[in-house]
């Protein structure tokens, strides 16, 4: 089947689209899209080297056929019967098939003036974008979302997202499939919301409707108050203070702030709160599990029995958190003489196909955190040390702390990483080990610890996961 070659920066940069594309893959109004099909069978004849076919394409070319003249492009660089085609002669035939109208070819055209041209195509950004309009109103999809992209970069023409906003409008109108629009649509939105941040105006759509939540908390006295889904973000401070207050606070401060989806929750013990955590995230299962963990640690390692939490629902808009207040010190939870407690680490290609806003992660991460301390001296002392092992069974370059320990203890922690790699190998086969690494703290783990990851780790798109292990 012939494949249209699509070429340039703006497809490169903003579509990930591989060089090729299925001539089905963005259909054109009927008339173009019935010439586009029939042009397209003679051209795979022609480039498998049917004598017949060679023929026809080149009276096709000097008979002035739109798609024909278009496909010379794709011919000269895979079909041996036209390797003799300069590229440009080629975009030469391509300017006549734009002159006709042919909407792939104003595409083609359009792209190369715009991103430089080149091999006789000028250079020429105004007249480019404007060959891309014709091209995205005459049913080319591709165009409109190579345009789009460029009217929110606004380096090789003047910033406008209204136009952006159009032409994003005319790619789903013509079917381009949201894989190829996420990239252009995330770039518009966020300089969209740049713009707006810095007072200008933007057209409507473009930036979600940002709400507000907060957390106001009383440490003296444990009075608290939330707000959420609040459009004006003073209101929403006011609102989570004045419940602070009409609970009894006499000391009420906002200790989380923060606008788009999301949730906060807060934890609390005793009826004047002797302890405290309060959390921020995602979604109301992981900031319960953290606000709970933090009060816990705060505790004494008992549960705390007050919480509660909000979320953000009445907004699509990432979240933002503006204001994160640090939690009261945690009291020293008992250990044993130089106890130290390990969160092991395993760092894997990304076989889990984790994504973040859009974009595929190099790696995932495997942890493990076994709840047995490893006694090393001084670790009561120190806030955290931390070794690293690299996948020749060296010590990292970032061990601050690996020279104080000794070397049979830098044996046995060594054996700790291995067998914990060599499990996370056999448990997910799939893994293609990027390094093993342990971060070693006097903070005990606790069942509460291992729920509040294993939580995190279930978010969709997570790119971690949380390995049942012990100490061997």
């Amino acid at each position: 089947m012939f494949r249209h070659f699509i070429t340039g920066i703006y497809a490169a940069t903003f579509l990930s689209l591989s060089t090729t594309l299925p001539a089905a893959a963005d259909d054109l109004p009927g008339f173009w899209q019935q010439q586009r099909d029939a042009g397209n069978a003679l051209t795979d004849r022609a480039c498998d080297g049917e004598t017949a076919a060679i023929r026809q394409v080149w009276e096709g070319v000097e008979g002035g056929d739109p798609v024909l003249l278009n496909n010379m492009n794709w011919l000269r660089k895979r079909c041996k019967a036209f390797l003799s085609v300069s590229r440009a002669e080629a975009m030469g035939y391509v300017r006549q098939s734009a002159e006709l109208g042919y909407p792939v070819a104003l595409k083609v055209y359009g792209e190369a003036m715009l991103t430089g041209g080149g091999d006789g195509v000028p250079d020429d950004p105004e007249a480019g974008a404007a060959m891309l309009g014709r091209a995205a109103r005459g049913g080319f999809g591709e165009a409109a979302v190579i345009l789009a992209a460029a009217y929110a970069d606004g380096r090789r023409v003047p910033r406008d997202l209204a136009k952006a906003a159009e032409m994003l409008a005319i790619a789903e109108d013509e079917g381009v499939k949201a894989s190829e629009l996420r990239l252009v649509r995330g770039k518009v939105r966020r300089i969209a919301e740049t713009e707006q941040a810095r007072g200008n105006a933007v057209p409507e759509g473009l930036v979600a409707a940002r709400q507000f939540a907060a957390l106001a908390v009383s440490i003296s006295d444990g009075g608290f108050g939330f707000a959420h889904d609040f459009p004006d973000p003073a209101e929403a401070r006011a609102r989570a203070q004045g419940e602070c207050e009409a609970r009894g606070g006499e000391d009420c401060q906002i200790k989380l702030f923060g606008s788009g989806k999301g949730c906060m929750a807060y934890h609390y013990a005793g009826g004047s709160a002797t302890a405290h955590g309060w959390a921020v995230g995602a979604t109301r299962s992981a900031v319960e599990g953290r606000a709970a963990q933090e009060c816990r640690k705060r505790n004494g390692g008992s549960a705390c029995g007050g919480s509660a939490w909000v979320c953000n629902d009445r907004t699509e808009a990432p979240m933002d958190v503006l204001l994160r207040a640090p939690m009261p010190e945690a009291s020293a939870a008992p250990v044993a003489e130089g106890g130290c407690y390990a969160r092991l680490m395993q760092f894997c290609s990304n076989f889990l196909n984790a994504t973040y806003d859009g974009q595929k992660l190099s790696s995932v991460t495997i942890h493990g955190l076994p709840k047995q301390p490893i006694a090393l001296e001084g670790c009561g002392t120190d806030r955290a040390k931390e070794v690293n092992l690299d996948e020749g069974g060296n010590w990292g370059k970032r061990n601050r702390h690996a020279g104080a320990i000794s070397d049979a203890k830098r044996a046995e922690i060594t054996g700790v990483m291995r067998d914990f790699r060599s499990k996370v190998l056999a448990a997910y086969p799939r893994c293609e080990s990027r390094g093993t690494r342990v971060l070693l703290r006097t903070n005990p783990i606790t069942d509460e610890t291992i729920r509040a990851w294993k939580e995190d780790a279930s978010e969709p798109n997570s790119a971690m996961r949380v390995l049942d292990y012990a100490l061997p």
